[in-house]
């Protein structure tokens, strides 16, 4: 082999390499996903964290901010809500955990 083929060579096995390594960091990023809802009767008002990673996370604090507002922004109605949730919950990889409330401040983990 010349040099100029194994060149060729070792630059292709890393340029392989480093595209496999990029798509499996692509692949394992942290990634969550959460969503309120609050249709229907209050028992089924809650809060769904949901893990789209492989990776467990834990979650000990949240923290809400609702705001309502006007056209007239002088008189908009802002509440915050933050409480620690015990001793919090973990999620495993690619899996589903609810926070229902019933009251403003009433949260419950859901099993």
């Amino acid at each position: 082999m010349t040099t100029l083929q194994i060149a060729i060579y070792g630059a292709a096995v890393s340029s392989l390499l480093a595209f496999v390594k990029f798509y499996e960091l692509w692949r394992d990023r942290f990634r969550m996903e959460t969503y309120l809802n609050i249709d229907g009767p209050d028992q089924d008002k809650e809060i769904v964290f949901i893990n789209l990673s492989s990776k467990p996370i834990y979650v000990k604090y949240i923290e809400l901010f609702w705001a309502k507002s006007s056209p007239d922004e002088k008189n908009a109605e802002i509440v915050n809500f933050d409480r620690d949730i015990g001793s919090g919950f973990q999620l495993a990889g690619h899996t589903t955990q609810k926070l229902a409330f019933t009251e403003a401040n009433n949260f419950g983990i859901k099993q």
